[in-house]
């Protein structure tokens, strides 16, 4: 038999898929969410796109102890971006707020999928627009905070998600529609948030 020999054309690099910053905090993990399945809430892949947009701007991003955080986001509560388990998870969520509905994130801390693995804890649920913001902040707050080579999931262990939340007690408040319409809109879309259109998705069985 002849094998002939791979053409210079073949690999990842040509189609855009060898990009630097693989299992590092740019390499961001969602689930498709509301591009394709019906199940999901919230736009996973679009707040993916902007974490990995302010990380690559970010000069805190660059710490060798931040490179090493694991983001994880999942439209919904199935986890199939397997947010339980991640440094920082998010899952997708509606939250009801005078009388209008806008998608939020159930932000989660101190997951791990190693080892006998751990469950990541519940922190607070953020706005989607409000998400960037607010991971920026828990960031900022770890860079000050931690201690000499403590990587993220010793500093979530030692300060405590009441410590987190306290930190983020800002991002708890949903924006007023009068003020941010734009927060009443998910990642990505174009039109007023609603729930209407969801049903059964790629997963159901």
């Amino acid at each position: 038999m002849i094998v002939a020999a791979p053409s210079a054309e073949v690999g990842a690099a040509p189609i855009s898929l060898a990009e630097a910053g693989a299992n590092t905090i740019q390499d961001v993990v969602s689930c498709p969410g509301t591009d394709t399945c019906s199940l999901s809430i919230t736009s996973s892949r679009g707040l993916a796109a902007v974490l990995r947009e302010a990380i690559l701007r970010g000069s805190l991003y660059a710490d060798p102890l931040v490179r090493q955080i694991r983001i994880r986001i999942s439209g919904c509560l199935n986890s199939c971006g397997q947010h339980h388990i991640a440094d920082i998870g998010f899952h997708g969520c509606a939250v009801h707020n005078n009388g209008r509905l806008l998608p939020a994130f159930q932000l989660l801390v101190g997951g791990a999928g190693s080892g006998e693995g751990v469950i990541a804890q519940p922190v607070m649920k953020v706005a989607a627009r409000c998400v960037p913001e607010a991971f920026g902040e828990l960031i900022a707050h770890y860079v000050d905070e931690r201690r000499t080579g403590e990587p993220f999931a010793e500093y979530v262990r030692r300060v405590g998600v009441a410590h987190i939340r306290s930190v983020l007690a800002e991002f708890r408040e949903m924006p007023a529609f009068n003020e941010d319409p734009m927060a009443y809109v998910d990642w990505g879309a174009y039109k007023l948030f609603s729930l209407e259109d969801r049903g059964e998705g790629e997963c159901a069985v």
